[in-house]
């Protein structure tokens, strides 16, 4: 990404890191819903989140954060999930080859 940023320019590379992102962000979200997980990821998600919140403003213990973490784990271990792996390269290509799309087009 730092090769592609010097490349394309400053203005540009902010472009092509959105475009990443946004690519990565559809891609395990497809993974997700082809592996018929949408319901566990959230959930998790929605868990970490609540306990980083909490963390932060001071308002969790320990002995909670444990208890709901040890809920997802639980809950994993239970329905035999593991994670899930997403090949970034493909991200960073699709990314890229949109970025370099909207750069050519619109300059």
């Amino acid at each position: 990404m730092g090769a592609i940023g010097a490349w394309v320019g400053l203005s540009d590379g902010v472009a092509v890191l959105f475009c990443v992102a946004v690519a990565g962000g559809l891609l395990a979200i497809a993974k997700m819903a082809a592996r018929g997980r949408t319901g566990f990821v959230l959930v998790n998600a929605l868990v970490w989140s609540y306990m980083f919140v909490q963390f932060i403003a001071g308002r969790i213990m320990r002995r909670k954060a444990d208890a709901a973490e040890s809920y997802v784990s639980q809950y994993a271990y239970a329905h035999r999930l593991t994670g899930l792996n997403i090949p970034y390269g493909v991200a960073i290509f699709v990314g890229v080859c949109i970025a370099g799309g909207y750069v050519l087009l619109c300059k």
